[in-house]
């Protein structure tokens, strides 16, 4: 994924396994110019990224096959880049989507959304349930705000003008 920051229209970020920014927005010359940021660990992928005003997300999963999947978090808000400790009732799902409440100018607030479906038999021990999870301390702590979402996977996440927009496999 690829994503310009949604404050800083010219601050950039990229990531595979490694997380990658650049701050000259279409000023770019030369690959060289990418920084290194952070490297979400050995065999993992980065799967979707969110940034405003450089408080950025981004989620990953390796492997990401069915046998032995895992999915996780990191964030540079709070200083410097880490892997967020994600709860035990977190759905064990790919992560498809991230949005950062830009009315939280200190980057704190995220949404978290998930692809697949909730149902156990399709997803294998540990699926969980919820599509929709938000957390307003930096990943800390989170609740699953899917309410009466319906049980489709989420593809992204759009935040505009306090309103939350989803898009999903059933339609935004």
């Amino acid at each position: 994924p690829f994503r310009a920051d949604a404050f800083y229209k010219d601050h950039w970020i990229a990531g595979g396994q490694y997380l990658w920014t650049y701050d000259k927005g279409f000023a770019l010359q030369s690959s060289s110019e990418w920084v290194p940021a952070f490297n979400q660990g050995t065999g993992h992928s980065t799967t979707t990224i969110a940034s405003d005003r450089d408080h950025a997300y981004a989620a990953w999963c390796g492997p990401c096959n069915p046998d032995a999947f895992a999915r996780g978090l990191s964030t540079n808000v709070g200083g410097a880049w880490h892997q967020v400790t994600l709860p035990s009732a977190f759905p064990n799902r790919y992560i498809s989507g991230l949005a950062v409440d830009p009315a939280d100018q200190s980057g704190r607030t995220v949404y978290v959304g998930f692809n697949g479906f909730s149902r156990r038999w399709v997803e294998g021990p540990g699926a969980g349930l919820g599509h929709l999870w938000k957390s307003v301390d930096g990943g800390v702590t989170w609740s699953d705000v899917s309410g009466t979402l319906p049980d489709v996977p989420v593809n992204d996440i759009v935040l505009r003008a306090g309103k939350i927009i989803l898009a999903t496999d059933l339609g935004v």
